[in-house]
């Protein structure tokens, strides 16, 4: 069973957890654009294989105004207002939406990118001056 966030720190399956397990790494937000022809939803739920996103969701009645976490390879859909991580398919959304509310699609998506700090940054090129006067 996963959780959203551990508690009395407990190892489990959450999404504080799975940020947090990811020795010497940090995380940055960049906003998801799906470039032309796509829809963001197509492009979160079908295109990508992989990838951690904050997404808005927009109702049948054109309200937005839940958020949700998605892990796209795990296939899995972290609400705050749930209990536990739901599987990410259109039943979900639609509880994630909220009561007698019908998901339609991602209004804003970003997505948490991460990168290794523990790399050694390459040097700089340093190029050896000649001194005019000398020669």
């Amino acid at each position: 069973m996963y959780q959203i966030f551990t508690r009395n720190n407990e190892p489990s399956g959450s999404l504080d957890g799975l940020m947090c397990s990811r020795a010497q790494c940090q995380y940055r937000v960049v906003h998801c654009h799906p470039g032309k022809g796509n829809s963001l939803t197509d492009y979160i739920l079908n295109k990508r294989l992989s990838g951690y996103f904050i997404v808005l969701l927009e109702d049948h009645m054109g309200g937005y105004h839940h958020t949700v976490g998605l892990d796209i390879a795990s296939k899995l859909l972290f609400d705050p207002m749930e209990k536990s991580v739901l599987k990410l398919n259109s039943v979900s959304l639609d509880i994630a939406c909220g009561q007698n509310r019908k998901f339609v699609k991602f209004k804003i998506a970003a997505e948490l990118k991460h990168f290794r700090t523990n790399e050694k940054k390459k040097k700089k090129r340093k190029y050896k001056t000649t001194d005019l006067d000398s020669i």
